[in-house]
């Protein structure tokens, strides 16, 4: 028994100065850095809304919203599942493409443009805040018309929310929906 005692002993001082270290010391570390440096972030990005009842969190930045109206610019579409993990050529994904091209055709007729890919298709996260530069493009007419404003209003909304380009050449330029859309209510609200 006292050799079990002399051989576990030491281990178990070791799991409980490590578990402290890791489990507790390193985060509480990793926490205070992101309050510290990136509050908003670490927080979760949320957006509020003024309410009846006072402030109301409505929404984060980081999780991509479902805005189907013709007047909102929109982003990758929403599966109503966790995400999309289908095989491009399986019956089901081609079906919902088929659906979802239909859609975008009914919602602007005179677009004779070809279709981007990502108004198409979901994202295997189904979360994405962002569009490429090129989809928000395809959407600029349909948006201008549904909300009575020019073109050139539209995309100066959505130049002021691209970003991504760093050091003039690396990264892609993306376009976040939720802000160029929150700003669109701000300027030409719809009932």
């Amino acid at each position: 028994m006292k050799i079990i005692k002399e051989i576990m002993m030491p281990g178990l001082k070791m799991l409980l100065v490590w578990t402290v270290i890791c489990g507790v010391m390193y985060t509480l570390l990793l926490t205070g850095i992101g309050q510290l440096f990136f509050p908003s972030q670490a927080n979760g990005s949320l957006v509020s809304a003024k309410s009846e009842t006072g402030e109301k969190v409505v929404v984060s930045t980081l999780i991509g919203q479902a805005f189907t109206a013709n007047y909102y610019l929109w982003g990758r579409p929403d599966t109503g599942e966790a995400a999309s993990q289908l095989a491009p050529n399986s019956a089901k994904e081609k079906a919902r493409v088929a659906e979802r091209v239909a859609k975008i055709k009914a919602a602007d007729p005179d677009n004779k443009a070809a279709i981007p890919m990502e108004l198409v298709t979901a994202s295997a996260s189904g979360v994405d805040p962002d569009i490429s530069t090129a989809t928000a493009a395809y959407q600029v007419k349909r948006i201008a018309e549904a909300r009575h404003l020019s073109v050139a209003k539209v995309e100066k909304i959505i130049q002021n929310n691209t970003s991504g380009v760093k050091f003039d050449k690396m990264g892609t330029k993306l376009v976040h929906v939720l802000p160029v859309n929150l700003a669109l209510d701000q300027l030409a609200p719809m009932k």
